[in-house]
């Protein structure tokens, strides 16, 4: 193993979320465990597929990912009796492997053992796509004075969450060289509503943030995608918050429709597989910005970001192999570490 990253036990394991990968290393001796990471499966039918390891008492930071009618609150109460010194996040998610098969109905949990990192846990209320301006600004001056902060993980639901926003007033009020990453939480492929929480049941419209701070910690980000643009480029002619109205002057949605054919019958779950790539201008990179919502009546189509007026467009698609590739790709360059890894291509 090279210089600059860590070891784990023979324990440990991986937690999938949905959105980014999130690699954790530390430039200390090569036999030093930096993060133990124990992942455990629960269902309300068998309970937990085997007993939690006893090491796992004193975690720091467990994360859960699980459908959108999260466990009884009981439940969220003996975790804590478990596990006394952990922050606990939860988020619903687009599906969870279990035995081999992707279900809605098993929650993913995972136990972190820090050796010198520090959380910082900070929940935000009323998170909408009008308030998310005022909400990043909110959690970066809480976060400015954090001493030794090195990452900020931020998981918030994806119907109302206007990530654009939030980030261009977060970022400013945070230390430099402090990034951030995370996902956001959904509900399958139904698109109506997700949830969120720490140290008790999730709710909706809520924001998590967890800072992680230390002098050993060092965090990297990377992300690989397997899409391919087709059909014709579209302007953006009118758009509004996290909003796109129209393209070339027709209905937004009349236009997606026409070209998802078949799918469009499943919608909006089917929108999950056909995102689109935009350019703020030609020169500019391109973004992928996956549909959250749509409004039948108005001909909108909602994202978890902006695409300003005058964007350029264009529908994109996949296969399972590319995904399967580019889901690869990040575990290929970041082997042997933890990873975070963020998506709804399982689906």
């Amino acid at each position: 193993m090279s210089p600059g990253t860590y070891q784990l036990s023979e324990s440990s394991g991986r937690y999938f979320e949905r959105g980014r990968v999130v690699r954790l290393a530390a430039p200390s001796a090569l036999s030093r465990i930096v993060i133990d990471v124990h992942t455990h499966h629960w269902s309300p039918a068998s309970g937990w597929n085997v007993p939690l390891a006893a090491d796992t008492t004193s975690a720091q930071l467990v994360f859960s990912l699980g459908p959108v009618h999260a466990p009884p609150a009981s439940w969220f109460t003996a975790l804590a009796a478990h596990a006394p010194k952990a922050q606990h996040v939860y988020a619903s998610g687009g599906g969870q492997f279990h035995a081999g098969a992707l279900t809605d109905e098993v929650t993913i949990v995972s136990f972190l053992t820090f050796s010198s990192t520090r959380v910082i846990p900070i929940v935000l209320d009323g998170v909408t796509r009008e308030a998310n301006a005022a909400l990043g600004a909110t959690l970066g001056q809480r976060l400015s004075d954090v001493p030794g902060l090195r990452h900020v993980l931020l998981f918030a639901e994806d119907i109302a969450f206007n990530a654009d926003a939030f980030l261009d007033a977060l970022n400013p009020g945070l230390p430099p060289g402090v990034r951030v990453s995370g996902g956001l939480a959904s509900n399958g492929t139904a698109l109506t509503e997700s949830v969120v929480g720490l140290n008790a049941s999730p709710e909706r419209h809520r924001l998590v943030a967890i800072g992680l701070a230390g002098d050993n910690l060092v965090v990297g980000t990377g992300s690989a995608g397997g899409w391919d643009n087709f059909g014709p480029q579209r302007v953006v002619t009118r758009a509004g918050i996290a909003a796109v109205h129209e393209l070339d002057g027709e209905r937004a949605l009349d236009v997606y429709t026409r070209f998802l054919g078949a799918f469009a019958s499943e919608l909006p779950g089917s929108a999950l597989l056909f995102p689109l790539a935009v350019r703020r201008s030609r020169e500019a990179p391109v973004a992928v910005r996956t549909v959250v919502g749509i409004d039948e009546a108005r001909g909108t189509l909602f994202f978890a970001g902006d695409i300003p007026e005058g964007s350029l467009v264009r529908l994109m698609r996949t296969t399972p192999d590319k995904l399967a590739d580019g889901a690869a790709y990040p575990d290929a360059v970041l082997h042997n570490q933890t990873m975070i890894v963020t998506t709804l291509a399982e689906r």
